[in-house]
């Protein structure tokens, strides 16, 4: 729809003919301001063509603002096209308290930016006409003027509407986070809690829960959602944790999910359950992510998936055993003559190699017979033979690679 088609047209005019750019910029004002409540409606008619969240269209004070907001930017806009790009006028006061009224609404951003830039069009395409009609569309270096003064003024709000929307959040945010991050709990509890609140697709859905750590995790989370097509939740548990649960009413795309947050050279990591429909599902995926969670503490990557370090996660949930483990197998390994760190390291490497001498004694450099001494050594401290313990000795020596989380 161009603007030709939604505006009537205004009276036909004699061309100014040799009048200068100058000249003809006001003439365009002036022709626009004839017709100003026409283009009005229109950029209007355009700007509510961008869907809303439910119920928040039919809030009178927010569509009073959308109008207010366009009357002062298409005033605006003609007084900049009259007198040229280089203006300093900050962006109308009605704009920057729409981005307010947003925030508190719980409009998205992107929604108000959307439809910033779909009042944009309209306006651009009226000016265009006019210039048209009086010969200035014949001068290319004035209609890049032009273009730059509608740009110039988008940009300046786009800013201003940026900063005031983030500004209203960061002042209702404290309380909203507080209440949702109850609303969890309550939920993973099994208390009764309104899952409409949420906003989350809670029942009849797939759902995988991600532990979110360091300052661009949630922003990461963000960008998957988005890219995937997913739902998701999220909720800061601590200063330096997001729980969060991408969800949808199909299979969820895990290698997609793990091959968009294991991006390198940033502080996120992220620990993922497993997938799990329903409500109930919804509460053992973050059980499971809690578990990967702990792993990850102790052992850092970019992605900790609890499918891949379930022993592990089983381990450091019973801490009475840990001990056991290394009481039996790791502390008789101290007072050998060659250490208990070399032990340790000699008996990961012969079983990652499965148990063959040969390879083990590659891998570490050694002769066979060296690596023989080694392992009669570690046999006589235990008292039994490493075929009758070698699960034990793995498990045991996994324990003990989880160093304790920092800070």
């Amino acid at each position: 729809m161009t603007a030709h088609s939604t505006l009537t047209e205004s009276p036909s005019r004699s061309r100014p003919g040799t009048a200068g750019p100058e000249a003809l910029r006001s003439t365009i004002a002036d022709r626009l301001r004839e017709r100003q409540a026409e283009l009005e409606a229109a950029i209007v008619r355009r700007v509510r063509a961008v869907a809303l969240p439910a119920g928040a269209e039919e809030a009178p004070e927010y569509l009073a603002g959308t109008e207010a907001t366009v009357r002062a930017l298409v005033a605006r806009c003609l007084d900049w096209v009259a007198r040229g790009p280089d203006c300093e006028e900050p962006a109308p006061s009605v704009a920057t308290e729409q981005a307010r009224r947003a925030a508190s609404l719980g409009i998205g951003v992107d929604v108000v930016v959307r439809r910033l830039f779909a009042g944009r069009d309209p306006l651009e395409e009226a000016i265009a006409e006019e210039a048209e009609r009086v010969g200035l569309a014949s001068d290319p270096a004035a209609m890049a003027e032009l273009r730059r003064v509608v740009a110039t003024l988008f940009e300046r709000v786009t800013a201003t509407i940026a900063y005031e929307y983030d500004s209203e959040r960061g002042r209702s945010r404290p309380r909203a986070a507080q209440r949702r991050m109850e609303l969890v709990r309550r939920l993973l509890a099994g208390e009764a809690a309104d899952l409409g609140e949420l906003a989350y697709p809670l029942d009849r859905c797939s759902h995988v829960c991600v532990f979110g750590s360091g300052p661009e995790a949630e922003q990461r989370l963000r960008g998957v959602s988005a890219r995937l097509g997913l739902a998701l939740l999220a909720v800061r548990a601590e200063s330096d944790t997001v729980w969060s649960w991408l969800g949808a009413n199909r299979e969820l795309p895990m290698s997609e999910v793990e091959a968009l947050l294991a991006v390198a050279g940033d502080s996120a990591s992220f620990a993922v359950g497993e997938p799990r429909a329903g409500l109930d599902g919804w509460r053992e995926t973050h059980e499971l992510a809690r578990a990967a969670h702990r792993v990850a503490l102790r052992r850092p990557r970019p992605v900790t998936r609890v499918s891949d370090v379930l022993l592990d996660a089983a381990l450091l949930a019973q801490p009475a055993l840990c001990r056991a483990l290394a009481g039996h197998y790791l502390e008789p390994l101290e007072g050998l003559r060659i250490g208990g760190e070399v032990a340790r390291i000699t008996l990961r490497s012969y079983l990652d190699c499965e148990r063959s001498v040969s390879s083990a004694a590659q891998s570490l450099g050694l002769s066979r017979q060296a690596l023989e001494r080694r392992l009669l050594q570690v046999e006589e401290a235990l008292g039994r033979r490493l075929g009758s313990c070698s699960a034990e000795l793995d498990v045991a020596l996994r324990v003990a690679s989880l160093e304790p989380p920092t800070g």
